[in-house]
């Protein structure tokens, strides 16, 4: 910035062009389109308790799908579970999801489907989505997922 960079915009990229370097900024909506609740499969890659957020190294990781219809589907990494929802702006309402109940192996497989069947169950949660990630919170827990 000392070496007073000439700045340009040019649609969505902001440029910044130096002596020695060249900086080029991309608005975010156009790197990582927004996504819609109903658009495919969404991948829980973060389970958040409180103020602290992790992530699991799970064989098989926790899948949430919104059908248009109101369908809701979960697999929690060993259990599958199906209810329905609604929407009201950035609030989920979830009815019923009754899961299947099959051993999970190893521990942390249990420990994160415990974790998705108490946030996906039924109640209100929060919804946030960003980009490509959704973000629910039943109260101070909650589950972040991407989906590509």
């Amino acid at each position: 910035m000392t070496s007073s960079p000439r700045l340009t915009l040019s649609g969505a990229a902001l440029t910044l062009q130096g002596v020695r370097a060249t900086l080029e900024l991309l608005d975010p909506d156009v790197v990582a389109p927004y996504r819609t609740l109903t658009r495919g499969i969404w991948t829980v890659d973060t389970f958040i308790d409180g103020g602290a957020a992790a992530g699991y190294m799970l064989q098989d990781s926790p899948l949430l799908e919104f059908s248009t219809d109101g369908l809701l589907r979960v697999f929690t990494g060993c259990n599958t579970g199906q209810g329905t929802y609604t929407r009201s702006g950035q609030t989920l309402t979830l009815g019923s999801v009754p899961y299947t109940e099959e051993g999970c192996n190893p521990p942390l497989s249990a420990l994160a489907s415990a974790r998705v069947i108490r946030v996906m169950s039924e109640g209100e949660l929060s919804l946030e989505i960003e980009a490509r990630r959704l973000t629910l919170m039943r109260g101070t827990i909650g589950l972040s997922a991407t989906n590509e």
